[in-house]
Formats: structure tokens, sequence, C-alpha cells
């Protein structure tokens, strides 16, 4: 099982609606509790441990089963940054979307992947899309373990897109039927090779690259 997903603050509680406000809220709110610090017979224990297991069930496969050995090779370093809980993961800012967010000083900088509170309703939406925000983010999980964020903002999330691209592509490749969105017809768009478009290979490491 990978790192217990974390509650943070409750969300509109902060006078500044604003989802950046809110993230530093939460980074420094008493509320911050584990899971298992939840009565077992309160609703938002099974929500959040439904959570829990969407996450890792859906990062297992990724880096286990999923056709395409790029992203195999990625999510296997995912896991291992969720499991050391080196960027856990947590609820309780507003965030719209599965999101990474990197807050602190430089000292301090600290790392998480924000699920929203109605994931589970997004995921039997379109579970497509919502499998591509767990490589979208952990991607960037992965280059925050790496010490990859300070001033290289752009390279880690043209990374992490060119990533999705990857796993676009194969679910393209799999599922002929499948009609991607506006967003995921934007990746494609602009990552056509997944990691291999034009200016991409420089920031892959070499070990992370398909044999």
């Amino acid at each position: 099982m990978l790192s217990k997903v974390r509650v943070l603050a409750e969300p509109g509680t902060n006078m500044d609606s604003t989802i950046k406000t809110e993230i530093l809220a939460a980074f420094l709110s008493p509320k911050r509790v584990n899971i298992e610090d939840i009565p077992h017979e309160d609703p938002q224990y099974k929500k959040l441990k439904e959570m829990e297991n969407y996450v890792t069930t859906g990062v297992d496969y990724l880096r286990s089963q999923f056709p395409n050995e790029v992203v195999r090779k990625l999510m296997a370093r995912v896991w291992d940054v969720f499991n050391k809980s080196i960027v856990p993961c947590a609820v309780g800012p507003s965030v719209p979307t599965v999101s990474f967010a990197a807050v602190g000083s430089v000292a301090n900088l600290r790392g998480l992947v924000l699920l929203p509170h109605d994931w589970l309703v997004m995921i039997k939406a379109d579970p497509i899309m919502q499998m591509g925000a767990l490589v979208f983010t952990g991607s960037q999980a992965y280059d925050f373990s790496r010490s990859q964020f300070i001033n290289k903002t752009n390279d880690v999330i043209a990374r992490a897109r060119a990533y999705e691209a990857e796993y676009l592509k194969t679910v393209q490749q799999q599922e002929p039927d499948w009609r991607p969105n506006e967003y995921q017809r934007s990746v494609l768009r602009n990552y056509p090779r997944g990691i291999h478009t034009d200016g991409m290979t420089a920031l892959i490491e070499p070990e992370l690259r398909a044999e």
C-alpha cells in the first residue's frame, strides 16, 4: 500500500478563496490527520480509504501492466516516491483536478499530490482522464523527489505533459473508439511523439527511455 492519504484543512474555511492560499493554509493547518485517525464508522473514512485505494491500484497498474514501457518505468519510480512518503497524497484544498503542489522556502520545500473532494465521482465519469492525471502529477512528484523543481518549473511541466502524451497515445492505440477531450487533444497535439517529441529527449533521464 502506498503512503496514506492525508486530510488537510476543510474546503472553504480560508478568508482568501484562491487555491494558492488554501494550499499554504493546508500545509500549516493543525487539522492535518491521517486516515486512520478518523473513526472507522465515519463516512469520510470510507471515502478517503477508497481514494487511497484508487491511487495505489492506479499507480500499481501503470508501473506493472500498462502497455507502454516508458510509462511503466516512470511509474515504478513514482511508486517508490509515494511509498516512502517523499510526496504524500492529501485531500483538503479545493482543487478542480488531481494536482501537484510544492510550497515553502528553497531550504524547506514540501510537495503534495492533492486529490479533489469529488475525485471518486470524477473517476467513475472518466477513468481514462483520471489515470492520466496520475501520470501527469506522478512525473512532477518524481521530479520533486530528485530536486528538479527549483528554477526548472518549465522543464518539469513539459516532462509531465510528454509522459501524459505517452499514456494517451497508448490509450488511442489500444482503444480505437476512444475520443480524447479538448485537454487531451491539446496534450497530444503539443507532444505528438510523447517523450520523443522534438526538444524533449534531453529532458528525459536515459534510464527512463524505452530501450
